[in-house]
């Protein structure tokens, strides 16, 4: 196939021909469904339907010295591997093989979605598509010959991966790429309870608004959905200021981290502060011990990123790196001590944490607690006040360990079920019992619990189906548990138990268009 002096050449002697316009040939139509720019922000939905423009016009032959239109007609790509990932992604460049990182970051394979890549740097590239029920067979978009053509039904696991050692490849993420319009963990929404007792919630939309709605606590009635800014690129991320007023945090079409806030008696909503730069991941907000906001993100470096907010004159410092390797997103967890903890999945699969001292703010290197993690952790303090950890493994399973809150030594990792999707969310409800809630392969919401008194797990209880992005847990004001979830039909929809009966309720939809 090719080689790395080949491909270099090749690259060079495109982007002269292409200056020049020496190999410019006829444009095809623009489809409705295609609406970014050149270099411009991208959605998944779109590279998957700009990958399969070339099956439904094939190009011509592979070739590394021709060049074809893509959909919009405005420009020319090569007709070889990593020319059609160029196509697919819509870049103003000619890439190879070799140098596709410029562009794009490392992901574990378990988190390949629509429109990510496996590369073999040295030989071939081709475009995932998507997984299929088991998260083990798997659909991809390939021009290692002619023709262009989509491959169904293959092995992650398999030997070979498009006529190459499977060992070559490695997962990776387009850095512009945007996940609206897909059904991931990335749309789940926020929820919190205002300093007025009433419910908050916020997700992006489906046109990349961030929406906001709220539950009345009295009446328990719902509002309608209100835009508050506009080109999210992921899940907001919301908490209560010290001094009251709603706070909520989103990653932007344009990598920056930019916060709205929530004046606690006019209601009324601030427009964008942008804090942050250079973001490549969905931020988490939190409240420090001391009254501090705390941000932190994943880097568009991978490096785990942190900043904070002086309560006292609203100033934002400057950012700072504490990891390296991260992927998915940071989850925050305030210690017994005060301490703030931060758990982060690696692109080894490993989970890590750092934790802050309180008295002295200094941070500490990484602590290996787990490994084969396919999500990011959710981490509750049990009654007993020990530390518990849920993730879904690289094998599909839910598993858990703890932490002694005694010597701070951490337990083995144990599984609880199995066939789990995306990120769990967890819970302590007003029982004392520990609650974790996945979304299961088939898109069904499952319930585990572990009863406080001997410790014991529960088997699987089902809620709801149809789920399309990780649900968010939260005990309510009156210690009913409540989950909201965004589902395949794009609604946010409502499930609570009663406290007192343990019986779980129907869905409620709250909102519409959901991205």
């Amino acid at each position: 196939m090719n080689t790395t002096l080949l491909r270099r050449a090749l690259s060079t002697l495109a982007v002269t021909a292409v200056a020049t316009g020496s190999l410019i040939v006829g444009s095809a139509p623009a489809q409705a469904a295609f609406t970014s720019s050149i270099d411009g922000y991208i959605t998944r939905a779109e590279v998957i339907e700009r990958a399969q423009y070339w099956v439904d016009h094939q190009p011509g032959p592979y070739s590394q010295s021709e060049f074809s239109p893509g959909p919009t007609g405005d420009r020319n790509y090569r007709r070889d591997c990593s020319g059609y990932v160029d196509m697919a992604w819509h870049t103003g460049s000619h890439h190879w093989t070799g140098n596709l990182s410029a562009i794009s970051y490392e992901i574990p394979r378990a988190d390949l979605k629509p429109g990510d890549i496996l590369n073999d740097a040295a030989n071939h590239v081709f475009i995932f598509n998507a997984w299929e029920a088991d998260h083990t067979y798997f659909s991809y978009y390939s021009f290692g010959s002619s023709p262009v053509q989509k491959v169904n039904h293959v092995s992650i696991n398999a030997g070979q991966l498009d006529g190459h050692p499977n060992g070559n490849y490695v997962a990776r993420r387009y850095d512009k790429i945007v996940d609206g319009g897909e059904t991931s963990s990335e749309s789940s929404p926020s929820v919190i309870t205002a300093t007025d007792g009433n419910t908050q919630a916020f997700a992006r939309g489906s046109d990349g608004n961030l929406r906001y709605l709220w539950m009345n606590k009295n009446t328990g009635v719902w509002s309608g959905t209100v835009n508050l800014a506009a080109n999210l690129a992921g899940a907001p991320s919301a908490v209560v200021g010290t001094d009251g007023n709603s706070l909520v945090l989103s990653r932007r079409t344009d990598n920056s981290l930019r916060l709205n806030w929530q004046d606690k008696n006019t209601g009324v909503w601030s427009g964008d502060l942008t804090i942050a730069t250079g973001v490549g991941g969905d931020a988490r907000l939190a409240v420090a011990s001391d009254g501090n906001l705390q941000a932190f993100f994943r880097g568009t470096d991978n490096a785990l990123r942190y900043l904070w907010m002086n309560k006292t004159n609203g100033v934002w410092s400057s950012t700072i790196s504490l990891a390296t390797s991260v992927t998915g997103t940071p989850r925050i967890h305030r210690g017994a001590d005060g301490n703030t903890v931060v758990f982060t999945r690696r692109t080894d699969g490993a989970v890590k944490l750092n934790w802050q001292d309180k008295t002295s703010g200094v941070w500490s290197a990484d602590l290996t607690i787990s490994a084969n993690a396919a999500s990011d952790p959710a981490i509750v303090t049990a009654s007993d006040g020990n530390t518990q950890v849920f993730f879904q493994g690289t094998d599909g399973a839910l598993r858990y360990l703890w932490m002694n809150k005694t010597n701070g030594v951490w337990s083995s990792t144990i599984s609880l079920a199995s066939t789990t999707a995306g990120t769990p969310a967890a819970a302590v409800g007003a029982d004392g019992n520990t609650v974790v809630l996945t979304r299961r392969t088939d898109g069904a919401l499952k319930l585990n619990w572990q009863n406080k008194t001997n410790a014991v797990w529960s088997g699987d209880g089902a809620i709801a189906s149809s789920l399309a992005g990780d649900p968010v847990l939260t005990v309510g004001g009156d210690g009913n548990l409540n989950v909201v979830s965004k589902r395949t039909d794009g609604t946010l929809r409502l499930n609570w138990m009663n406290k007192n009966t343990g019986v779980w309720s129907g869905d409620l939809t709250i909102a519409t268009n959901i991205g």
